[in-house]
């Protein structure tokens, strides 16, 4: 960083868009990568020396052209509801925060175009007024950001039917290149494939369309079993199901819905949350009783997205819960095999016996995938990566939710790829410094 950035922010932005208190440099630098105790102390100080709030893209310029003059590191970021450390700046710079970029551009059928920074929960409401919905939704939702999601995220509430963020949900990306006159790119099909989840890593987004779908009429249901290789099997059965309309399909061994303190649900049972078009209550009923289950629990449609609902349990938010009355525990992601995920889990289980199961049914590239993010007992960095080891050895594939790296996640599109573009949009690599690592050949 070259001397004099910081009035050349403040001569360019008015007072407002620019925050310098140590209170907003701690609260806009960081995440919710706290739930992981290595990333929590791998990222502890981690500050930026501004935070930067523009509220036009004409604002957004100017931040760019002042960092650019001056190569001050840019960290973009949205609603702060990833887990990883996405939008900690290691090296200091400015965080720009893209939460008043937040217009609905455009509301048609089958899209909507919007800036970064809508609220999607907002675009939801919208979507549904109109008749239609959100293919994908995180289950943080009410504060997460779109561009957030898709930079920090890869799938959530309605993966069982549309798949991830990679299976179409983004039609168009306007980029910003990060350079003394910036420049706008529009992104569009295949192209647009790399820039997902790379963490803001390789240019500034400032339009995106996503498609939309018809509205469907959800149901929350709570169905319980004797054990959670049962309750796994019956979510395997019903998420297979070509004719059963679903939005969510999410497993839980016990004691973990123990946790779910608002909900009244039975001891000692495996629970399966399902989110399900009411036309198809028969169907599931019937699925139920052939797996010897329970529906005990069922929220009416009326109270969808009114209240406390069953996404508020599944994916990563399914941890908060757990770790709001016990913050030992921890957890790793990883895909399972279709064919063999029950004997999978068993033999990580047989190694480390405090692992509780936890399965996410979802598409991914057309097919029917199982990802599970079982949580354990936290105890020290060389257990999760024991932990890791067995999970490999026995045919999953882990990504590691405790690095910040984006290739060390198991989640970035190829490395040189990557940096091909990066290099083309961030000439002078400012963006989101330290989370794109080099690619071996460049080493």
């Amino acid at each position: 960083m070259r001397q004099g950035w910081q009035d050349a922010l403040k001569r360019e932005l008015p007072e407002e868009a620019l925050l310098w208190d140590h209170a907003s440099l701690v609260k806009f630098s960081n995440d919710m990568h706290h739930l992981s105790p290595v990333l929590e102390e791998a990222l502890e100080g981690k500050i930026a020396d501004c935070i930067a709030v523009p509220r036009t893209l004409e604002e957004l310029d100017q931040v760019i052209i002042v960092a650019a003059s001056y190569e001050v590191p840019l960290t973009p970021r949205g609603g702060g509801t990833c887990n990883y450390g996405q939008c900690v700046p290691l090296t200091g710079g400015i965080v720009v925060d893209v939460t008043k970029l937040n217009r609905v551009i455009e509301l048609g059928e089958g899209f909507m175009r919007v800036e970064p920074g809508a609220n999607m929960g907002r675009m939801e409401t919208l979507a549904r007024e109109a008749g239609q919905e959100m293919l994908l939704l995180p289950t943080t939702f009410k504060k997460s950001t779109l561009a957030g999601f898709i930079m920090g995220g890869f799938g959530g509430v309605g993966s069982i039917a549309w798949g991830t963020i990679w299976d179409g949900m983004v039609e168009s990306l306007s980029i910003r290149t990060v350079e003394a006159e910036p420049q706008t790119i529009l992104v569009e099909g295949q192209n647009i494939q790399p820039y997902l989840h790379s963490y803001g890593t390789i240019g500034i987004i400032t339009e995106i369309r996503v498609k939309l779908a018809p509205k469907t009429k959800w149901i929350q249901y709570g169905v319980t079993f004797d054990d959670w290789q049962t309750a796994a099997q019956f979510g395997y059965a019903l998420a297979d199901n070509p004719v059963i309309r679903k939005r969510l399909v999410s497993v839980n061994e016990w004691p973990i819905p123990s946790y779910f303190t608002p909900f009244q649900l039975p001891s000692d049972r495996a629970l399966v949350f399902v989110m399900l078009d009411a036309d198809h209550e028969d169907q599931l009923r019937a699925l139920t009783e052939a797996w010897n289950g329970r529906v005990d629990m069922e929220l009416p449609y009326d109270e969808y997205h009114k209240k406390l609902g069953i996404s508020d349990f599944s994916f990563g938010h399914y941890r908060l819960w757990v770790q709001k009355k016990d913050p030992a525990y921890t957890n790793i992601q990883l895909f399972l095999d279709p064919s063999r995920y029950l004997e999978q889990f068993e033999a990580i289980k047989a190694e480390f016996p405090d692992l509780l199961v936890h399965i996410e049914y979802m598409i991914r590239g057309g097919k029917l995938a199982m990802m599970g993010t079982p949580i354990f007992r936290y105890q020290t960095e060389a257990r999760i990566q024991q932990l890791k080891a067995c999970c490999i050895a026995h045919g999953a594939k882990v990504d590691d939710p405790h690095t910040y790296d984006l290739e060390g996640g198991g989640r970035a599109y190829a490395v040189d790829t990557l940096w091909s573009i990066k290099r083309q949009n961030d000439p002078l690599l400012l963006l989101n410094q330290g989370k794109l690592s080099q690619p071996e050949a460049a080493l």
